[in-house]
């Protein structure tokens, strides 16, 4: 069972990144040189991993083709994923943000958003806080995305939060 596929979350791929991370720690990766380049990377790997479900989804239901793993490319071990994700890491790394008010804010922050990770993709959580604020699709698109984007913040917030609550422990 090791080596079974449990759709990144096991110990394997958690070493996998690991040594990913010390890679890039220790020898970087040159072809993510700039801000353009890795937002560029990032926006491609986004845009394929959504072309590439596109697909699958559309072989699926004419050919009734791959059964259980139609969603492979959510997975955090995908190969899109993964290179979406360090581009991403480059481009927040090559970002230039100018002493101010953001900035400050960030930096305050940023402490505490691990928790709303640990909030919204702990297994035990992951799809009940989808049912716990009521996103369902609507037949206004725009009225949904925006109660979408809204309840993703109350998210990020109760993350934030919890996170500086646990801290002041």
């Amino acid at each position: 069972k090791f080596t079974e596929d449990d759709a990144g979350n096991g110990v394997l791929w958690l070493i996998c990144l690991y040594l990913i991370a010390a890679y890039i720690r220790k020898y970087g990766i040159p072809f993510f040189s700039s801000l353009k380049k890795s937002l560029a990377c990032y926006v491609f790997g986004a845009v394929a991993m959504f072309v590439s479900l596109l697909i699958m989804r559309f072989v699926y239901f004419r050919l009734d083709a791959f059964g259980e793993s139609i969603n492979f490319g959510y997975h955090y071990n995908h190969i899109l994923c993964l290179f979406a994700s360090v581009a991403l890491f480059y481009a927040v790394k090559h970002w230039q943000l100018k002493d101010g008010t953001v900035s400050r804010l960030i930096g305050k922050v940023a402490p505490y958003t691990f928790g709303v990770y640990l909030l919204h993709e702990h297994i035990l959580v992951r799809y009940e806080w989808v049912k716990w604020l009521k996103v369902t699709p609507t037949e206004n698109m725009v009225l949904f995305l925006a109660a979408l984007i809204w309840k993703c913040l109350l998210v990020l917030v109760a993350g934030i939060v919890l996170d500086w609550l646990r801290s002041l422990v």
